[in-house]
């Protein structure tokens, strides 16, 4: 089995045709699964992101959302919209613990942890 893990991406920081080529590199590995641990963006660009993901990424990939994916947005906001944009692509899968474990294979499987802490600097672990 072949993996291409990438975390703590910032994609925000990248312009389209950066990320479109750091999607060819992973695709250049020809992996099995891609996983992207957390952070991938920022909550205004985190739907376009998934959406380059799986209209770029040739594999199956797995998301687990950090801290930074829910800034300039709710929690509860951002989980429902990745979690019906990850069911419409069918290409793009959000791991979360409250989920059974994804099996990859005979013996290996996913658990992933998603943060939901959000930013608690304000005093307020809702909202970001």
């Amino acid at each position: 089995m072949r993996l291409v893990w990438i975390t703590d991406a910032h994609l925000n920081f990248l312009t389209d045709a950066q990320v479109s080529l750091l999607f060819a590199r992973v695709n250049g590995y020809r992996p099995d699964y891609v996983l992207f641990g957390g952070d991938i963006g920022e909550a205004p660009n985190l739907k376009k992101y998934i959406k380059m993901m799986g209209q770029q990424i040739t594999a199956k990939t797995y998301i687990v959302l950090g801290n930074h994916d829910y800034y300039f947005g709710s929690i509860e906001a951002v989980d429902e919209a990745v979690l019906e944009y990850c069911m419409v692509t069918q290409t793009v899968e959000a791991i979360y613990a409250n989920k059974r474990p994804t099996a990859l294979s005979d013996t290996v499987g996913l658990i992933g942890v998603n943060c939901s802490f959000g930013d608690t600097r304000n005093g307020n672990a809702g909202t970001v």
